[in-house]
């Protein structure tokens, strides 16, 4: 086993699971984002022709007040947040219409809400737009794009942005490139990511802890040990050490070679250096015991989880459901999914199809074709009457 010095913990990420078509949780990395600044972090910089009277506050908040220019940009930001783009882009007009021009901030978060809803042809439009209006693009609105058009799967225009970063002259910054690395690394392409790994640290920037996990997690799916190795090595040398997220992400790849003594090992390590498992570094053990048909150890695994005051969610049942259910122990199975409903955990579309696969197998078909009808009466999925067969 590779040995790993103390991590320490990684604030700057986020997991999460979520649920393949194989019932194998996967943990995903949020990258460090930059932080929009609004009124009250930064002044918005706005430009007003004679003075006029500045847009009427369009949100019950602000009722009785009559906004400045700030207050208003501020509320766009407010409206962007709560998921109302019309409404921002309408006060937009408005601020426009009385004679005040949006600057690049406020641009930039209407870019940035776009590009969360994956509306990210508009969030181009709105930078052309601003650009038309005299308005330079800054390193947080490039990111931005870049980040949404990388979601998009839109690889090639990410990378042609980035280098009409240069041709500007802005430098990419350790998120620019971490946000392409991370892309890079998703679509497969991780002879690339390291490339540009390579190219952040010739121009004078670190990679982070983000960066190295991000690179790490390529790595791992491509198989390269020896250059995961490298990397942890070099990650180490320069002051960084491997928190949850990084010690997860290698007992993931572990589980996924069958090395489940292995990822125990880390595990077990990675509690004695100081850091609990988390609700994701459990289900991700709890898959691989499971797939290696240690079904006990995955259930004395998640009761261990629980006594550590971690709640199993959707995707730790449905894991051991599907363990369960190929295992041949069905009622079993429907009886952790009853225990999930019974504490509030609504069964998704991958539980219910894992339970009624496993039903079918055993000849229970009316009992699948109970739980098709449930799936239907919760709208789950679409179909006729779930009174009648289907």
């Amino acid at each position: 086993m590779m040995p790993l010095p103390v991590p320490v913990s990684v604030l700057s990420l986020t997991p999460f699971c979520s649920l393949s078509p194989s019932i194998s949780p996967r943990r995903d990395l949020s990258l460090c984002c930059y932080v929009i600044p609004n009124s009250k972090s930064q002044p918005h910089r706005i430009r007003t022709n004679n003075k006029p009277k500045p847009p009427s506050a369009t949100n019950s908040h602000y009722e009785g007040h009559e906004p400045n220019i700030v207050t208003s940009a501020t509320l766009i930001d407010d409206l962007c947040k709560k998921g109302e783009f019309t409404k921002a882009k309408d006060l937009m007009h408005e601020m426009i219409s009385k004679g005040y021009e949006p600057d690049v901030v406020t641009y930039t978060t209407l870019i940035d809400f776009l590009c969360k809803e994956g509306e990210v042809p508009k969030a181009e439009d709105f930078m052309h737009e601003m650009i038309s209006k005299g308005y330079e693009p800054n390193i947080v609105t490039y990111t931005t794009l870049i980040d949404g058009l990388c979601k998009q799967g839109e690889l090639t225009k990410a990378k042609d942005l980035m280098h009409e970063i240069y041709f500007k002259g802005y430098e990419p910054d350790v998120v620019t490139y971490t946000t392409l690395i991370d892309w890079l690394c998703k679509k497969g392409e991780v002879t690339k990511a390291e490339d540009f790994m390579h190219e952040m640290i010739s121009k004078g920037y670190e990679p982070n802890i983000v960066t190295y996990t991000t690179l790490i997690d390529g790595l791992c799916k491509k198989g390269e040990i020896t250059k995961v190795n490298d990397l942890m090595q070099e990650m180490i040398s320069k002051g960084y050490e491997p928190g949850v997220v990084t010690y997860t992400t290698l007992i993931d790849w572990l589980c996924k070679k069958g090395e489940i003594t292995k990822a125990k090992d880390l595990m077990h390590e990675m509690i004695c250096k100081g850091y609990e498992p988390d609700v994701v570094t459990y289900t991700t053990l709890i898959d691989g015991l499971c797939k290696n048909g240690e079904i006990t150890k995955a259930k004395d695994l998640m009761h261990e989880m629980i006594s550590k005051g971690y709640e199993p969610d959707v995707v730790t049942y449905t894991t051991l459901i599907d363990g369960l259910c190929k295992n041949g122990e069905i009622t079993k199975a429907e009886d952790f999914m009853h225990e999930m409903i019974s504490i509030g955990y609504e069964p998704n579309i991958a539980t219910y199809t894992t339970l009624i696969d496993g039903l079918c197998k055993k000849g229970e078909i009316t009992k699948a074709k109970d739980l098709m009808h449930e799936m239907i009466s919760k709208g789950i999925i679409e179909g006729g009457s779930p009174s009648g067969d289907q």
